[in-house]
């Protein structure tokens, strides 16, 4: 298999390269930045510097490729340089071109990724504190994020009037802590750069996708009644899913606090479609801190 895949010196874009090279898929992966990472290039990837707006570029590096993983495009720490009409042009105008470029090309699977913050803003409180999935209406609170829920819905549009599979991928936080310091965060808010990967590599081997939207978040056993409980009592929440857990956090300077807990994401529908399935878990995380409990 061979994925063109956006952004790929990126933090989602490098990891889909890497996860993608233990699977033995070849990557062919474009950027404008140079690889910066301490691990070394993926043996089944290679490399071009250049932009994924250039059509010339992606009608010669398309032709022959199975998928494209696209991360690329203006993100939320753009809001403080660009408006609403660069975003829009970034993350709708660029990804119509991309969508007519796989066509052209005879690519039938093309994998957008998207941000929670169309359900839970930039401040991530829009929502409330509860557990999502992908019925809740969307709440866009700035250009980024308004800009990425109107390319699902090009992505949703043009797999109909074409034929094309896509899906886009609403991630939950990733890569901005690293495993050893991330601790609670697994709880709700985060998961890892390999599991969003994993998440888009299993959409990019699907043919029956249809401009799905997927929630990809962490395993969490948490419920509503949870995310309640833990605005007075974290701890109590987090004892009565994992045991003893509060002694390794503070063991380990990782201070729990209530919004830790909040929001949660339903995975209900990656795992059941995708085979979507966490392998960094917070219970993982414990175990390896010298946690003997079960898993949440």
């Amino acid at each position: 298999m061979r994925i063109l895949v956006t952004g790929a010196c990126g933090r989602l874009g490098s990891a889909v390269a890497d996860v993608a090279g233990r699977q033995d898929i070849e990557v062919i992966g474009i950027d404008r930045a140079d690889w910066s990472h301490e691990s070394e290039m993926p043996a089944m990837a290679r490399f071009e510097r250049g932009d994924c707006t250039d059509v010339k570029l992606l009608d010669r590096l398309l032709p022959g490729c199975d998928a494209v993983i696209h991360t690329a495009g203006p993100h939320g720490a753009d809001l403080r340089d660009l408006g609403l009409t660069e975003f829009l042009d970034g993350n709708v105008t660029a990804n119509a071109r991309l969508l007519e470029a796989a066509t052209r090309a005879d690519v039938g699977r093309v994998m957008f990724s998207s941000t929670i913050e169309v359900l839970v803003g930039r401040d991530w409180k829009p929502s409330g504190a509860a557990v999502l999935d992908e019925s809740f209406p969307p709440v866009t609170d700035t250009q980024y994020a308004l800009s990425r829920y109107l390319l699902e819905k090009l992505a949703e549009q043009y797999a109909h009037q074409h034929g094309i599979c896509t899906a886009s991928f609403r991630f939950m936080a990733f890569g901005y802590s690293t495993w050893q310091s991330i601790g609670a965060e697994l709880l709700a808010r985060s998961l890892s750069r390999r599991d969003a990967a994993r998440a888009m590599l299993l959409g990019a081997q699907r043919d029956d996708l249809a401009g799905d939207v997927f929630h990809v978040g962490p395993e969490t056993p948490l419920t509503n009644y949870d995310v309640i409980d833990a605005l007075t009592d974290p701890h109590a929440v987090l004892e009565r899913q994992f045991p003893g857990a509060s002694e390794i956090l503070a063991k380990h300077g990782s201070p729990l606090r209530s919004d830790h807990f909040w929001p949660v994401t339903s995975i209900r529908k990656a795992r059941l479609i995708l085979g979507y399935q966490p392998r960094d878990t917070f219970a993982r995380w414990l175990r390896e801190k010298g946690w003997p409990g079960r898993d949440g």
